[in-house]
């Protein structure tokens, strides 16, 4: 699920073995990750490339009339025996899998229009209407969409609006992103919250919490005034996050297909947004493949703009390099080479950009010491594990706190040392390959052009090539030395995003199941340490952006979102919000700490713990941990 597919590992392996003694040697001793990628892009042919083109197969996202077709009929067959739900989820694999100029897709839109409606859910019907219409839908039957045009918008008129109604026909009920732990709304009314304009805030620590720093702990929060129990004192914006294919407690990834009859109806991804993760039983298609589908056209353009554009051709690829390589180019993509380049640049003076924390805590806190001041750091190698414990290393960038941005994100420790040789050279082979199937698969992303890419080589006094064309130039490696890295941080610094999901047993007693719907990555959460007994629980929730013309690259207004602000085309989708709650009273100097792992795997970890007397904090300890205990 995490790690490439079984195929791809075994092929890496195998590359690994064929190194001589001494190159192996040579790749172990790397320390600096641009190093390291390119160790291993010049080991990456394409021989690579065509066999995860190949095993790929597995997972397909081309658009398929026939299947189209199938699922359309299989909807059919669910609404005939009043399975409205059922019906609703087939006719949008209909939809997903029809080309844009196909019949098929004005027919399965106005077959989910149908269903829709029976489900009450008229905003809904009314939006598939108008798409059947806007898509070729047939004239001679225009009419059955016109007269269901009509009854939604009485029905809409007389207030009768049963968008809280998913559950019937079905007797599922609707789901959300929540936490597995606490699934209590925030309070918007906490004082230790700033809010502005009412909206939920992005990023906000409470005024009760410090972010500090210690060689042994690195950056990690502190309580600096009592804390008790109930009480959300972070709210964190996933800066990036990648839905999981299937079911999400099945322990593996499964082919495509052999989801869609698992747990209710269909899996995973066919159920949520694969932008903003909320729940959606009428999803819109990429254009472009049958795999992606979101809650609202904000949603859709969101990752179109961000990401999905250079995604969508090597959707397969993707997939079977697993979420970790996904979430790990994602964010590099994302973040474009400006925020790279400023991300890489030693910390500026008084006009620097980083948000830091001007700490209120009393210095006999464990030797920890408050963020307090900006100072120029001295030259280091940023991709090394963890430096020695000097106090110089307090002048490292990865010891500052920079809010929501990028530079928080980049900034964790990739713990290079933590990983193994082995994994080092999986991860940089993959991002390799990945790097050479993009190349292939269209120009350069705007955001990496070329300009500003080769701004990243100190050497290059001469001046720039001759503009030769659009394509890839070789400084554009740097996409792939960015992905890596984050790659690595990803390894301990990745959050599974879970929900609560009715079993549909029809029992007296109501039975949920955790389920891991996604991967994400939070950049204050992450400063958060590991304790095998947590003193806080998380909750999620989705959110979006809302901008009349939306500029993707700023920083807008949160707002929380219903079904209305999901279909508005002014939407513009945010991501996963994560609330994190005191799980029991926290006395002052006390750090803030939550469980790495999931519930499946914290007996291991207590035992562990146990083992050597003490749970260490220690993320590059975490890593290793990691490495010999199986996290589904």
């Amino acid at each position: 699920m995490d790690l490439p597919c079984v195929e791809w590992q075994k092929h890496v392996e195998q590359k690994w073995s064929r190194l001589t003694l001494d190159e192996k040697k040579c790749f172990s001793s790397l320390l600096d990750i641009d190093e390291l990628f390119d160790f291993g892009l010049a080991r990456t042919s394409q021989e690579d490339v065509d066999f995860l083109s190949g095993i790929s197969k597995d997972y397909p996202v081309q658009k398929d009339l026939e299947r189209a077709a199938r699922c359309r009929k299989e909807g059919n067959s669910s609404f005939k025996a009043r399975d409205y739900t059922a019906a609703v989820r087939h006719y949008s694999q209909g939809v997903c899998h029809a080309s844009l100029s196909s019949e098929q897709l004005s027919l399965c839109y106005a077959n989910r229009s149908a269903a829709l409606f029976h489900l009450q859910r008229y905003r809904e019907c009314l939006e598939d209407t108008d798409r059947a219409l806007h898509h070729g839908y047939p004239s001679h039957l225009k009419h059955k969409l016109q007269d269901r045009q009509a009854m939604c918008l009485n029905h809409l008129s007389n207030g009768t609006d049963g968008l809280n109604t998913a559950k019937q026909g079905s007797g599922h009920q609707a789901e959300g992103v929540c936490s597995r732990t606490n699934s209590t709304k925030p309070n918007p009314k906490s004082p230790n919250f700033q809010q502005q304009n009412g909206s939920a805030p992005v990023s906000c620590l409470s005024p009760g919490l410090s972010v500090c720093f210690s060689p042994e702990k690195g950056r990690h929060l502190v309580a600096t005034m009592g804390i008790a129990a109930g009480e959300v004192i972070v709210e964190d914006r996933a800066y990036s996050c990648v839905l999981i294919p299937g079911m999400g407690g099945g322990g593996g990834r499964e082919r495509r297909g052999e989801t869609e009859k698992a747990g209710g109806v269909f899996g995973t991804e066919v159920r949520h947004c694969h932008q903003c993760l909320g729940e959606t039983v009428s999803p819109v298609p990429c254009e472009g493949c049958s795999y992606a589908r979101y809650c609202s056209e904000g949603c859709r353009r969101g990752a179109w703009e961000w990401h999905h554009r250079w995604e969508c051709p090597i959707g397969a690829e993707l997939s079977t390099a697993g979420v970790m390589s996904q979430l790990a180019l994602r964010v590099a993509l994302k973040a474009g080479v400006k925020e790279v380049l400023k991300a890489r640049e030693p910390i500026r003076d008084a006009d620097n950009d980083s948000k830091l924390i001007r700490e209120r805590i009393s210095s006999k806190n464990s030797g920890s010491k408050p963020i307090t001041e900006k100072i120029r750091p001295k030259k280091k190698n940023y991709g090394s594990s963890d430096a020695a414990s000097t106090e110089p290393e307090v002048n490292d960038p990865s010891a500052y706190y920079h809010g929501d941005s990028y530079l928080s994100v980049y900034h964790l420790l990739p713990h290079l040392n933590g990983h193994g040789p082995s994994l080092r050279f999986l991860c940089s082979v993959t991002i390799a390959t990945l790097y050479l199937r993009l190349c292939q698969a269209g120009p350069p992303p705007v955001s990496w052009e070329r300009r500003g890419a080769s701004e990243s080589k100190n050497s290059s006094n001469q001046p720039q090539a001759a503009e030769e064309g659009e394509g890839w130039a070789p400084e554009l490696s740097l996409l792939g030395s960015v992905a890596l890295r984050h790659m690595l941080q990803l390894r301990c610094n990745a959050q599974a995003v879970s929900l609560l999901r009715d079993t549909g047993d029809f029992t007296a007693v109501q039975s949920t199941q955790e389920v891991r719907i996604a991967t994400a990555i939070f950049p204050t959460l992450s400063i958060l340490n590991h304790s095998c007994c947590p003193n806080t629980s998380l909750n999620f929730r989705t959110c979006h952006l809302v901008s009349p013309q939306p500029d993707l690259g700023s920083t807008d207004e949160l707002v929380s979102t219903g079904p209305e602000a999901c279909s508005a085309p002014v939407s513009v989708s945010a991501g996963v919000v994560v609330s994190i709650r005191a799980s029991r009273d926290i006395c002052p100097g006390q750090d803030i700490l939550h469980c790495y792992g999931e519930e499946e795997t914290r007996l291991s970890l207590s035992l562990i713990c146990l083992s050597v007397s003490v749970c260490l904090s220690d993320k590059s300890f975490i890593v290793s941990l990691f490495s010999s205990v199986s996290v589904s």
